[in-house]
């Protein structure tokens, strides 16, 4: 059987190489080459006149093969027999791992093959790519490095670039920003490096967008409304179910900003309304989606949630091996 079956489509690489650190399969690498091969993804890549397109495979594949220095000429061995233009993409992938298993397997490569022996070693002789703080791929290719290894460094490099943006005029400072809270919103380890990385800044003081990030990651104490707040003039509803709804008013308000007690109300009352009905595993599967997505809620948060409904908050693998999905719901023995 075809290796490359493993990935039926470009899209099935793309979410399994975007979600590697969190999921990673070194068994999966070879079928990942041997399709990337196959759909001449593996193009060598022209650093003068980088796209979107032409180095992404390259880059996810390098960033794989930095995750794995001691399986790096295994996987290398397997590509000897690819075309040249695919065999100098594996090459270029090496290159840019910047590992010294990767320079070791240059080097053989440049001994036992003869058609490659003078493009590795001119690659061997070329530096790190370095890219424009103002260009749209950096941050793609920033990215892709992250997705892959999960290494914040990455991310770093995004935040500081920000607030030399902002110093040279650029307008994409705030699509910068919007990735990086879009990406961060669920995951209290990225939120927390943001925070950290800010702060640490040198332009943190004077940089507005810095700021922004802090502002929207850093912790935030949560309101503690009680029950006879939230639903005043109300003593015929449960006492039990409107102490739920406080419990869960409490943690969503408290995410949000400049919360009032009249939002918390308002919200307290459709809780109630939704706990005091009988929900179904779907219903507060995306309930609990919904919530996460709108205010930013940790796992922790989510799981106190689902607990006043009477159930345990679950994650599971997708079927490809890929990202986190939200999933099962486990009530309650």
């Amino acid at each position: 059987m075809d290796a490359s079956v493993r990935f039926a489509s470009v899209n099935d690489f793309n979410q399994w190489s975007e979600s590697y650190f969190r999921n990673p399969t070194p068994e999966h690498v070879p079928a990942a080459l041997a399709f990337c091969e196959k759909k001449g993804l593996l193009n060598e890549v022209n650093f003068a006149q980088l796209t979107h397109s032409d180095t992404s495979a390259v880059f996810k594949i390098a960033q794989i093969f930095r995750c794995h220095p001691a399986q790096v000429w295994e996987w290398s061995k397997a590509c000897r027999d690819f075309e040249d233009r695919s065999l100098k993409g594996v090459m270029q992938a090496l290159w840019l791992s910047q590992n010294s298993a990767g320079k070791q397997v240059l080097q053989k490569f440049a001994e036992s093959t003869l058609k490659t022996a003078d493009y590795a070693a001119a690659l061997q002789a070329k530096s790190l790519i370095v890219t424009d703080v103002g260009d749209p791929l950096s941050f793609h290719l920033l990215w892709s490095g992250y997705y892959a290894t999960g290494d914040l460094s990455y991310v770093g490099s995004m935040i500081d670039a920000i607030p030399l943006m902002n110093q040279n005029g650029l307008q994409k400072v705030t699509t910068i920003g919007v990735s990086l809270i879009k990406e961060a919103r669920l995951d209290a380890r990225l939120s927390a490096f943001i925070v950290q990385h800010c702060r640490a800044h040198a332009a943190c003081a004077t940089d507005q967008d810095l700021q922004h990030l802090i502002n929207t990651f850093a912790p935030k104490p949560r309101q503690n409304y009680t029950s006879d707040q939230l639903f005043p003039a109300q003593p015929n509803l449960k006492t039990e179910v409107k102490a739920k709804a406080a419990i869960v008013t409490n943690i969503v308000i408290g995410m949000r900003q400049n919360a009032t007690l009249q939002e918390a109300q308002v919200y307290a009352q459709d809780q109630y309304r939704q706990l005091s009905a009988i929900c179904s595993n779907e219903t507060i599967s995306q309930m609990l989606f919904q919530l996460g997505a709108m205010h930013g809620l940790d796992d922790q948060g989510l799981s106190e949630i689902a607990h006043c409904y009477g159930y345990l908050f679950r994650k599971k693998k997708s079927a490809m091996g890929g990202a986190d999905m939200w999933c099962e719901r486990i009530p309650h023995n």
